[in-house]
């Protein structure tokens, strides 16, 4: 035991060496707390960027599945009228393909494909050539046309210019903004 001076009390020293102690561990525990608090700060701020991120996605894959839907659905469609073999002597110019709503009033996809030719055939001969060709649907139904398109204005050399189109309607949008 010894005493303090300015009070004249006892102490036990183990009992001040304990107060002590207290006072250094309590240090160490505000400096604990406040480390716990900036990552407690820190895994909340990763929390709401996550829930953000998840929120996004979750409103924006139904548009982006639907978008890539269609046009998987139009590559096919539109594959199947160039894979037909040309006629004779007939070289490709341009080919285009569309998914939009290009009749009627909306909430609907129509499927559009379309290549650009020269023959040095007849008209008489391509309008034989293509008689027959059905390319198969866009989905379970029947296709709705296929066209040829002449253009009248001859080219050099007798050769003749001409479209033909294939055309499919009325398939569900679902979410594809291009066929609102």
């Amino acid at each position: 035991m010894f005493k303090v001076a300015s009070f004249g009390l006892y102490w036990p020293l183990p009992i001040l060496h304990k107060y002590r102690q207290a006072a250094r561990v309590k240090a160490a525990y505000t400096i604990s707390d406040l480390a716990r608090g900036i990552m407690r700060k820190y895994t909340l701020h990763r929390i709401f960027v996550l829930a953000v991120v998840v929120l996004v996605c979750c409103c924006c894959l139904p548009f982006g599945f639907s978008y890539w839907l269609n046009s998987k659905r139009l590559q096919r469609f539109a594959d199947s009228l160039y894979d037909y073999p040309l006629p004779p002597e007939t070289e490709i110019v341009d080919r285009q393909a569309q998914v939009a709503v290009l009749t009627g009033a909306g909430n609907h996809c129509d499927y559009l494909a379309r290549q650009i030719l020269i023959a040095k055939l007849t008209r008489e001969e391509i309008e034989a050539y293509y008689r027959d060709v059905r390319p198969p649907s866009v989905g379970s139904g029947e296709l709705n046309y296929i066209k040829l398109l002449f253009d009248e204005m001859s080219l050099p050399d007798g050769q003749l210019r001409f479209t033909i189109e294939a055309y499919d309607t009325n398939y569900d949008a679902g979410f594809d903004i291009r066929c609102w």
